[in-house]
């Protein structure tokens, strides 16, 4: 996950006016120079979950029924991928694409937390 370009408190203040005024999602974005898609994501997460919604996740980690659960759960109610991420407060939603890709791709192996970073190199005094 990327650096947070904005805080907690500006993230919860244009929250706070676009549901506190007539003010749209776009004009605020355009005002402040932001995406409107990420403005929309900050007040669905903020509707759902809070202030603490909005606040940056450390890096998750989902179990393999987790990702089943969701998967199951979009195929079987016909959510979309962001309506998902919302349900399940999954901050990322190609996470979700990526489970369902590797789940299509080797089944419920796929889904599986693979290790991350370089395979450990053993020195030479192992190897004798």
């Amino acid at each position: 996950m990327g650096i947070s370009k904005y805080s907690l408190e500006f993230k919860q203040s244009c929250v706070e006016k676009i549901l506190g005024s007539d003010l749209s999602i776009k004009s605020l974005a355009h005002k402040f120079g932001l995406d409107p898609t990420m403005v929309r994501k900050w007040v669905r997460f903020y509707e759902l979950y809070g202030a603490q919604g909005l606040q940056r996740r450390s890096t998750s980690t989902y179990d393999v029924k987790f990702k089943l659960v969701v998967l199951k759960t979009i195929h079987e109610r016909g959510l979309s991928v962001k309506q998902a991420a919302v349900k399940f407060n999954i901050a990322a939603e190609s996470s979700i694409l990526n489970w369902r890709r590797d789940y299509e791709k080797s089944g419920i192996l796929g889904l599986e937390n693979k290790p991350r970073g370089r395979p450990k190199i053993m020195s030479d005094e192992n190897n004798e």
